[in-house]
């Protein structure tokens, strides 16, 4: 009874640290995806306030001549990097040489697509070379690795943090109900031990403070119920026997006389009743 008692202490513990392990994983999930997409959606910001920024230096750096782009300065740093200039027909007057990866984007954007695109591992956005007029085109590019690879560490590292959270939470919540269920499994072995061998023992823990002694105080109580009933069962016991033990007696006696009795000298069955021994009367006079 002991191990099964046990054992169903056990298996509230389990029941309980799954429990604790199944809410809290999904906790550090939720946690984990809105990181991620606000980490995400900060990444696209960043690059695309860099693509602003890069837009906004090549139209200070380009001068429009008859309608037409002009850079006057060919060796202005602004075109170092991954920024082109485009005039009406969409062709490159100034910008280094062109990815092959990007190339095809490069084109579409310089005839007049706009807005942001990615491929591969590049980041670029098409404008007009001055806002509400097409004297020509700007198309500035970026790197996305860098900060993907930023990102990527992240995811990473989120991952990693929530597996060890989840861990951690999970092994405190298991040694927290242990303990806290340690003193049910205690109060279950003493019990069962002084059914028999104390059965007027009781765990006498005062007024109910916390659920524990609250158990202990209903346990007590049950245990009260159990001896009054068991003594008054064996009251009733030792009134009854003691009310069969007379009569029993006089009936053994009865019995023990008539097989001591010769067979010559018994009454005959049709003697008269003067002559035979009178009889016990039983019951109420």
């Amino acid at each position: 009874m002991t191990d099964g008692a046990l054992r169903s202490s056990a298996s509230v513990r389990r029941r309980v640290t799954a429990t604790t392990a199944a809410i809290i994983s999904v906790g550090m999930i939720a946690l984990v995806v809105v990181v991620l997409f606000v980490a995400w959606r900060t990444t696209d910001h960043e690059m695309d306030q860099v693509l602003d920024t890069r837009v906004a230096a090549v139209r200070d750096a380009a001068e429009v001549v008859h309608g037409r782009p002009v850079v006057a300065d060919a060796d202005d740093p602004t075109f170092d990097t991954s920024n082109w200039v485009a005039d009406p027909s969409g062709t490159l007057i100034a910008g280094p040489n062109v990815p092959p990866e990007i190339r095809a984007e490069v084109r579409r954007l310089a005839h007049g697509e706009s807005g942001v695109v990615e491929v591969d591992s590049w980041r670029l956005r098409g404008a007009a070379l001055r806002p509400g007029s097409d004297v020509g085109r700007v198309i500035v590019a970026i790197d996305t690795g860098p900060y993907r690879s930023g990102l990527s560490r992240l995811i990473a590292a989120s991952i990693v943090t929530g597996l060890v959270v989840v861990a951690g939470v999970t092994l405190l919540s298991g040694l927290i109900v242990r303990r806290a269920l340690a003193p049910v499994a205690a109060m279950t072995a003493t019990a069962v031990a002084w059914s028999h061998e104390r059965p007027d023992r009781r765990f006498g823990l005062g007024a109910p403070r916390d659920e524990i002694t609250g158990l202990a105080a209903v346990l007590d109580g049950l245990l009260d119920r159990v001896d009054r009933a068991i003594r008054a069962e064996q009251r009733l016991t030792a009134e009854v026997a003691h009310e069969l033990r007379t009569p029993l007696t006089v009936m053994r006696g009865e019995a023990e006389l008539g097989a001591a009795t010769p067979v010559s000298e018994r009454p005959s069955a049709t003697g008269s009743s003067a002559s035979s021994p009178p009889r016990t009367r039983w019951g109420p006079p």
